[in-house]
């Protein structure tokens, strides 16, 4: 299971090695690239610092074409938190995150945790 923690706070690096510690048994490098590149596409995620502290957790399902799916799993308390991350997520679909080279997709869950 791929989980990926995005929070404005915190530096690529880390949540590039955070997600390649959970990826000791995908197909490698492919992946693991490119799923560096989603963490970076959904760091530009707009959390406002008045939401400090919320976290909602979100499966995503990413085709090899590079559309996706996703399902709020954990909402958090906060509905306007809830309610901007999900037209967020829905204006990143319109975009999609490219292909990938992987012979299957990608399914991950992603933290989104609002900082100050």
């Amino acid at each position: 299971n791929n989980i990926i923690k995005v929070s404005e706070k915190v530096s690529a690096t880390e949540l590039v090695s955070n997600t390649l510690k959970n990826q000791k048994k995908s197909d490698s490098g492919i992946e693991n690239a490119y799923l560096a590149m989603i963490e970076e596409k959904l760091k530009g995620w707009p959390a406002q610092s008045e939401y400090a502290g919320e976290k909602a957790k979100v499966w995503m399902k990413v085709e090899t074409n590079g559309t996706f799916k996703f399902k709020v799993i954990t909402a958090s308390g906060n509905e306007a938190f809830n309610s901007g991350l999900i037209a967020y997520l829905k204006q990143l679909q319109k975009i999609g995150f490219g292909p990938h080279k992987g012979n299957r997709a990608y399914e991950l869950n992603v933290e989104f945790v609002a900082t100050e």
